[in-house]
């Protein structure tokens, strides 16, 4: 709360300089197809990405339409992590039947597993270490 005699604070409530440029910074992004969350993303350049990551498309092969290389990225991981996999167990190689989630199973990028599927309880008890 402002003292009434202070005479050196400006009014805490008003709108000032950097608070209408910052407005009108967030216009003119999202007229240009942007979206704020921590950082700004385009968000056609995020679902070509997506949709390329869903297809395992490589990702150093970014399409000219792409605007942000930073919302092609961020959403080529996130089709990476979405897309169908098959897991095998890891005992004798078995198919698993129903298709998984990618990132449930693999590390985005190099593809290492993440955790270990058994078809069997008997597969897993041989595969112990």
């Amino acid at each position: 709360m402002k003292d009434e005699l202070d005479q050196q604070t400006g009014d805490l409530f008003a709108r000032s300089g950097s608070a209408e440029r910052q407005a009108r910074l967030k216009a003119r992004r999202e007229a240009a197809g942007y979206r704020q969350t921590t950082i700004w993303l385009h968000g056609d350049s995020e679902r070509i990405g997506y949709a390329r990551g869903l297809v395992a498309a490589p990702l150093q092969q970014i399409p000219q339409e792409v605007v942000d290389v930073t919302s092609y990225t961020l959403g080529w991981l996130r089709g990476d992590q979405d897309r169908p996999a098959s897991v095998s167990c890891a005992s004798c190689r078995a198919e698993r039947e129903k298709p998984v989630r990618a990132g449930d199973y693999y590390r985005a990028l190099d593809g290492q597993p993440l955790q270990v599927w058994y078809c069997s309880e008997e597969c897993a008890e041989r595969f112990q270490w």
